[in-house]
């Protein structure tokens, strides 16, 4: 038993993991407005990214998935459609890790849920036993995260070059119509 961890050991370490989520969940949700306002073409003003930000996250992924619908060309459309679900998968985790508490479970420590519907989805209806999502879940999502913001960083580049590209075909355009 040396190298049992303490109580408090413990509870460090599991802060950690959920802060990291929780944190993590919340610079994707920052990253995704800059993706929406570069996705959707939407003007750089000093209050955009605020009023955009003001949404929440699963209405503007679901706006962005309609959108990635109608790109036709796949090398466009599918990063676009990976990045969005894995971040909702992150958001999945995060509010996994907010909304459960931390309880023991033989050698391990899992998530559990006291809210009554969800209690009752998570019952298996043969044996009657409550399926629990464990803490190292939490991890596998703090990892997942950050190489969804690489993702996220380089479907961002993508828009905002293609951005920069149809403002100078545009502005190209007018002046061909003007001279």
């Amino acid at each position: 038993m040396a190298n049992a961890k303490s109580p408090e050991e413990v509870e460090s370490e599991i802060c950690e993991i959920v802060g990291r989520v929780v944190l993590s969940a919340s610079l994707l949700d920052n990253q995704i407005n800059s993706v929406l306002i570069a996705v959707l073409s939407l003007e750089d003003k000093a209050l955009t990214f605020a009023v955009v930000a003001a949404h929440d996250a699963v209405r503007k992924i679901e706006i962005l998935k309609a959108f990635a619908a109608q790109i036709p060309k796949d090398e466009w459309r599918k990063p676009l459609v990976r990045y969005l679900e894995g971040v909702e998968k992150i958001n999945q985790a995060r509010n996994s890790a907010a909304h459960s508490m931390v309880i023991e479970q033989g050698d391990d420590y899992v998530l559990a849920s006291n809210n009554a519907a969800k209690l009752l989805k998570a019952t298996d209806k043969k044996t009657r036993a409550i399926s629990r999502v464990p803490l190292g879940t939490l991890k596998d999502a703090s990892e997942r995260a950050k190489r969804l913001y690489k993702e996220g960083q380089t479907v961002l580049e993508n828009f905002v070059r293609f951005q920069e590209e149809r403002k100078k075909r545009s502005s190209n355009a007018d002046v061909k119509r003007r001279g």
